[in-house]
This record gives structure tokens, C-alpha cells and sequence, in this order.
């Protein structure tokens, strides 16, 4: 995900065979697919690999790394709106 993001950040041309991964548009249509029919990556469980997805897409929508579309808006706010986050947050400001 991210190095599709960041090669469109950067206008590097996406060279299909040559790189590992889709071009940035196809990962977001892909993702936003995905999102729009389940709560979380896996289904309507929060698991580990929201934890790791989410937070990177949260930061990329921050950085305008990624398109804003309503599912991932949607998708982060059930990710920031949790008490772990919340707590993680308020223990790195803290620091």
C-alpha cells in the first residue's frame, strides 16, 4: 500500500512487472471496495490487522498521502474513535 501512495506522492511513474505492487489507484480502489462491505479488514471484528492497516491509513489520509473517499473517512473514525486509541494517543503526549 504505502509504496504505491508514495510513488504517486513523488510522481514516479508506475512501471507495471517492474515493481511489486499496484499502481496507487487501483490501491485505493481496492481498499475502498473492501472497506465499504465490512466494518474492519477482516469482517466486523476489530483484530490486529487494523491495527496495523488503520493506523497507516489514517496517517496517509493526515498527509494526503491517499484520497479521502466517505468509506475511509468512515473507516478511521471507528479505528480513532476506540479507547485503546485514545489512551495510546493521550500516553505518547504525555511523553
Amino acid at each position: 500500500m504505502e509504496p504505491a501512495l508514495i510513488c504517486r506522492r513523488f510522481e514516479i511513474k508506475h512501471v507495471f512487472g517492474a515493481m511489486g505492487w499496484a499502481p496507487a489507484a487501483e490501491v485505493e480502489e481496492v481498499l475502498n471496495a473492501h472497506l465499504a462491505v465490512r466494518h474492519y479488514f477482516l469482517g466486523n471484528a476489530f483484530s490486529a490487522v487494523d491495527i496495523l492497516l488503520g493506523g497507516g491509513i489514517n496517517f496517509m489520509l493526515m498527509a494526503k498521502l491517499i484520497t479521502e473517499t466517505p468509506v475511509l473517512r468512515a473507516y478511521t473514525a471507528r479505528i480513532t474513535d476506540r479507547p485503546a486509541f485514545h489512551k495510546m494517543m493521550a500516553e505518547g503526549a504525555a511523553r
